[in-house]
């Protein structure tokens, strides 16, 4: 990681985190499943890169702020966000990342 890769996740308003778990999540190289929601942050970013680790270190305070206060938008945050929890993100999903997820371990 760059020296200042950390900047971006110092922005990230605490209701947004989970954005920090599908950007890291490398199945969007091959599942295109989160690709809408990608574009809805910053449609001529996704086009230039279809990268959402790129996305996220581009947005601006104000941006993150207006997603943050968006309920529609973190509606549709929530959904590959649940699936990416319940597959492989057991980690971050106990609380330290998304603490909304609840699947059952077990």
């Amino acid at each position: 990681m760059s020296p200042g890769a950390d900047g971006w996740r110092a922005k990230l308003p605490p209701g947004l985190a989970a954005l920090e778990v599908l950007a890291m999540d490398l199945r969007w190289t091959w599942s295109h499943a989160g690709d809408e929601l990608w574009k809805s942050i910053d449609r001529d970013a996704w086009e230039r890169t279809e990268n959402p680790y790129a996305i996220l270190q581009s947005l601006g305070k104000d941006r993150l702020r207006e997603l943050d206060q968006n309920a529609e938008f973190k509606a549709r945050l929530n959904i590959p966000t649940r699936a990416t929890c319940a597959t492989s993100q057991r980690a971050l999903c106990r609380g330290t990342i998304w603490p909304g997820c609840r699947v059952n371990w077990d």
